[in-house]
C-alpha cells in the first residue's frame, strides 16, 4: 500500500509539474500566436490596401497621361483653333475634314489598355467629338452637353478633375465608369474645351474584388468629402448602413484605423487622386482563424504533453523497479526473511552501490538490533525483579506486625497457627518463578485472608469466586494478594467493621476479568489523579526505570500496575473505581499473543 501510494504520489506530482509547464508554455505560445496573427493580419491588410491604391492610382495616371498627350498635341490644337476662331470660315467639306483630324487624334490614346472612351466637347460652341465605344443617341448627348458643368469645377489652378465611379453622362444606358477630364488652360481660345477620358467601372471592380477576399474583406472608396464612390449602389458584404455611418463619423474625427468585434478597417488617402480607399475585414473571419489556431495548438500541445508524460513514466518505471525491489525487501525483513537484497541495476552503477551498501548496513543493523533487544529484555527483567523485590519485604513487614499484635491478644496458640500460615505464604513468595497460575495466586491470597481473619476475629469476611476456565491464566506472582493487603492498610483503616472483600475471576467473551472489591473508604481524588499521572508517565517511559521512584510502604497499586505493564507489555486493562468502596479491575484478552 505504501509502495503504491508513493508511486501514485510520484505520478501525480510529475503529471502536475509537467502539465503546469506545458500549460504555461501553451498560454505563452497562444499569447504570441494571437498577437502575431493580429499583426500579420494588419500587415497583410496594409499590403493589400497599398497594392489596390497603387493600381487605382495607375488607372487615373493612365487617363491623365492620355489627356496630357492630347492637350499638347499640336495638330489637335490647330484643328480646335480653326473650329473655335470665329474669324475663320469653313465650308462643309472643311468642317468634315477637321472632324476627322480631331477624332483621329482622339483615337491615338485608345492604345492605353484600360481607356474605353475619350471625349472632346465644348458646351458653349456646341460641339462634341469622341473616339471609342460607339454612341448613337446624339439627342441625348446634346441634352447632356447643355447640362454639363464639369467646366465649373475647374479652377484657375486646376487643369484636371478626377472622378470616382459614376454613371457616364453620354449614354442613356447608364454605364458606370471612372473618368478624368481637363481643359486647355494655357490657351484662352480653347480653355472652354474639355477633354475627358473614361475607364469602365468593371476594371475598378476587378481590382477591388479579388478572389481571395470572398466574404471576408471588401474595398470601399470615398471621395474627399467621404461620400461612397465605390461600390456604386452601396452594396456592402460586411457592414450595413448603420456601421457605415459609424465609420464616417470616425473618418471625420481623423480615425483612419479601427478594430471591433464585428469588423475592422484600414484607410489610405491617395495623394494623387484625393480618393480615400478603405479595406474592411470581417472580424469573424479573423476570430475563426484565431479559433482554428487555438484548436490546432491545443491538439499539438496535448500530443506533446502525452508524449512527454509517456516518456517520463517509461523512464520512472525503469527507475522504480529497483526501488520496488528495495521496498519489497524491507517488507520481507519485517516478516523475518533472511534473503539478501538483489536489485537489478539496469545498467546504472548507483543501484549496484545501493544494493551492496544496503546489504552491508543491514548486517550491521541486525547485529545492533540483537544487542539492543537483548539489553532491553535484560533491563525489563531487572525492572520486574526490582519491583517484585519491593513486594517481599513490604508483605513480610505488614504480616509480622499482624502476628505480633495477635500474640499479645490471643496467645501462643493463635500465634503458632499464624506462623504456619506465614510459612506457607513465604514458600510461595520465595519460589524462583516470577509468574504463576491464577489459581495459585488465589490460594496464596486465601492463605493471607485466613491469616488476617485470625487477627481480626469476626471483624471481616470475604468470598472468592473463580471460574475453572481461568485457573491456568498466567499472571505475575503477587498481583492479587498485595491489593487485598492494601485493603487492610488503607481501605479499612478509618472505617468501622464489618469489612468485606470480594474476589471474582471470570472468562467473559474471550477476556479474563479479575475484580477485587472492598467496602472500605476507597481512594481520594488526589490519590486517583496521582495514579492516573503515574500510568501516563509510565506508558511514555516504555515501562522502564519507574520502579526507582517506588518505595516500600508507598502505594502498592503503582507497583502492581508496573509489574503487570512489564509482564504484558502494555496489552491489558487496569481500572480503579469507587462505588460504596473500592473496585479494582484487571482485564486481558486471551487472543493476544
Amino acid at each position: 500500500m505504501k509502495k503504491s501510494g508513493f508511486k501514485y504520489k510520484l505520478a501525480i506530482n510529475i503529471t502536475l509539474i509537467i502539465t503546469t509547464i506545458v500549460f504555461l508554455s501553451f498560454l505563452l505560445y497562444r499569447y504570441h500566436t494571437s498577437k502575431n496573427l493580429k499583426i500579420n493580419e494588419t500587415n497583410n491588410s496594409r499590403i493589400i490596401l497599398e497594392n489596390i491604391s497603387a493600381q487605382i492610382d495607375l488607372l487615373y495616371n493612365e487617363m491623365d497621361t492620355a489627356i496630357s498627350s492630347l492637350i499638347y498635341n499640336s495638330q489637335l490644337k490647330n484643328s480646335l483653333y480653326t473650329i473655335n476662331n470665329p474669324d475663320i470660315s469653313q465650308n462643309s467639306l472643311e468642317f468634315i475634314e477637321q472632324k476627322k483630324i480631331i477624332e483621329s487624334n482622339l483615337g491615338t490614346v485608345l492604345f492605353f489598355p484600360n481607356i474605353s472612351n475619350v471625349f472632346l466637347y465644348n458646351s458653349k460652341k456646341n460641339y462634341f467629338y469622341y473616339s471609342g465605344y460607339y454612341l448613337n443617341d446624339f439627342n441625348y448627348i446634346k441634352n447632356s452637353l447643355s447640362n454639363n458643368n464639369y467646366l465649373n469645377n475647374l479652377s484657375d489652378h486646376s487643369s484636371r478633375i478626377m472622378l470616382g465611379s459614376h454613371m457616364s453622362p453620354w449614354s442613356p444606358n447608364l454605364k458606370p465608369v471612372i473618368s478624368v477630364y481637363g481643359n486647355f488652360s494655357d490657351n484662352l481660345l480653347l480653355k472652354d474645351t474639355i477633354i475627358e477620358a473614361q475607364i469602365p467601372y468593371s476594371v475598378v471592380d476587378n481590382i477591388c474584388t479579388q478572389e481571395s477576399f470572398k466574404n471576408n474583406k471588401e474595398i470601399i472608396i470615398f471621395d474627399n468629402d467621404f461620400n461612397v464612390v465605390y461600390p456604386l449602389k452601396n452594396y456592402f458584404k460586411i457592414i450595413d448602413d448603420k456601421e457605415l455611418s459609424n465609420i464616417k463619423e470616425n473618418l471625420n474625427k481623423d480615425i483612419y484605423e479601427d478594430y471591433n468585434k464585428t469588423y475592422s478597417y484600414l484607410m489610405k488617402k491617395s495623394d494623387y487622386t484625393n480618393l480615400n480607399i478603405m479595406l474592411i475585414s470581417n472580424s469573424s473571419y479573423i476570430n475563426k482563424q484565431n479559433f482554428d489556431s487555438l484548436v490546432l495548438t491545443f491538439i499539438i500541445t496535448l500530443i506533446i504533453l502525452c508524449t512527454i508524460l509517456g516518456i517520463c513514466f517509461f523512464i520512472f518505471k525503469k527507475l522504480l523497479e529497483p526501488l520496488n525491489e528495495l521496498i519489497d525487501y524491507i517488507h520481507s525483513i519485517n516478516s523475518g526473511s533472511k534473503m539478501k537484497l538483489s536489485i537489478k541495476d539496469n545498467g546504472i552503477d548507483e543501484f549496484k552501490i545501493i544494493n551492496d551498501s544496503f546489504n552491508n548496513m543491514l548486517e550491521k543493523l541486525k547485529d545492533s538490533m540483537s544487542l539492543a533487544y537483548e539489553s532491553q529484555i535484560k533491563e525489563m527483567e531487572a525492572s520486574f525483579i526490582a519491583l517484585q523485590a519491593q513486594i517481599n519485604p513490604h508483605f513480610l513487614y505488614n504480616t509480622l506486625n499482624s502476628i505480633s499484635a495477635a500474640s499479645d491478644i490471643y496467645g501462643s496458640e493463635v500465634t503458632q497457627k499464624m506462623c504456619q500460615e506465614l510459612s506457607l505464604m513465604m514458600r510461595y513468595i520465595t519460589s524462583k518463578h516470577q509468574e504463576t497460575k491464577l489459581i495459585d495466586e488465589i490460594n496464596h491470597t486465601r492463605n493471607y485472608l485466613e491469616l488476617m481473619k485470625i487477627s481480626h476475629v469476626d471483624a471481616f469476611d470475604y468470598d472468592i469466586n473463580i471460574d475453572i476456565e481461568t485457573y491456568d491464566f498466567i499472571i505475575p506472582k503477587l498481583t492479587i494478594q498485595p491489593i487485598v493487603e492494601n485493603c487492610f492498610k488503607h481501605a479499612f483503616s478509618t472505617c468501622t467493621p464489618p469489612w468485606h472483600i470480594s474476589i471474582n475471576c471470570k472468562l467473559i467473551n474471550g477476556c479474563y476479568k479479575i475484580t477485587i472489591i472492598d467496602n472500605g473508604i476507597g481512594f481520594t481524588k488526589e490519590a486517583l489523579r496521582d495514579l492516573d499521572d503515574f500510568i501516563k508517565k509510565y506508558e511514555g517511559n516504555k515501562y522502564l526505570d519507574s520502579y526507582k521512584n517506588l518505595s516500600i510502604g508507598g502505594l502498592g497499586i503503582k507497583n502492581i500496575y508496573s509489574r503487570l505493564a512489564i509482564f504484558y507489555q502494555g496489552d491489558f486493562s487496569f481500572k480503579v473505581s469507587y462505588d460504596n468502596g473500592c473496585k479494582i479491575t484487571i482485564e486481558r484478552m486471551i487472543n493476544i499473543d
